[in-house]
């Protein structure tokens, strides 16, 4: 008698009585996501961004960045749809069907193999895209498109000519002052 064939690891967390644990993982896979955007869009400024975080910034990283979520979990998606058409070419077409069972005979092709190769392809692909992206985003910042701000400071000083924002963090402002090609960080508290 053979034993009875286990279900795949996603399914078994996506039961009910796991659903907890999977909210919470995948929260923190977005917050890591968001975080690894802010790493990278900051340090292409010049600014160790992890000097200035509070515990309240890293549970917001996941919903500062909406583009970046979206994006980076982009293949996904992509493999499952690619997955989907696999199986319904299978069912259409015997003859790719024998072709791809050709292939699923190999020993560096087994499904563990897949899983893992389809796994590696989405870290890459998350890692590189936000690294491009981030800089992207910083390279329209330094040609002066960004969202500008007026700061007044609580000094009194004169605010700079034109001003863009970076970001902020509980207690830090990030600001780009294009016409000197500088970044300022200021203290929340010292902003009026």
């Amino acid at each position: 008698m053979e034993p009875e064939p286990q279900p795949p690891l996603w399914k078994t967390l996506l039961a009910e009585e796991h659903l907890g644990l999977m909210l919470t993982l995948s929260y923190l896979l977005l917050t890591l996501v968001g975080l690894s955007y802010e790493f990278w869009f900051f340090k292409y400024f010049r600014i160790t961004i992890v000097e200035y975080v509070e515990t309240s910034d890293f549970l917001l990283a996941a919903v500062r960045e909406p583009l970046v979520i979206v994006l980076a979990i982009l293949p996904l998606i992509l493999v499952r749809l690619y997955l989907r058409l696999d199986r319904r070419l299978r069912a259409r077409f015997p003859r790719f069907e024998r072709y791809q069972r050709r292939w699923e005979e190999k020993p560096y092709y087994t499904a563990p193999v897949r899983q893992l190769m389809w796994s590696f392809l989405a870290v890459i692909y998350a890692f590189l895209f936000i690294q491009i992206y981030a800089e992207h985003v910083t390279d329209r910042i330094k040609a002066g498109y960004g969202r500008e701000v007026h700061i007044e400071l609580a000094s009194g000083a004169p605010p700079a000519s034109r001003t863009l924002l970076l970001g902020t963090t509980a207690k830090f402002v990030f600001l780009y002052l294009p016409a000197e090609k500088q970044t300022q960080i200021i203290p929340i508290d010292n902003v009026s």
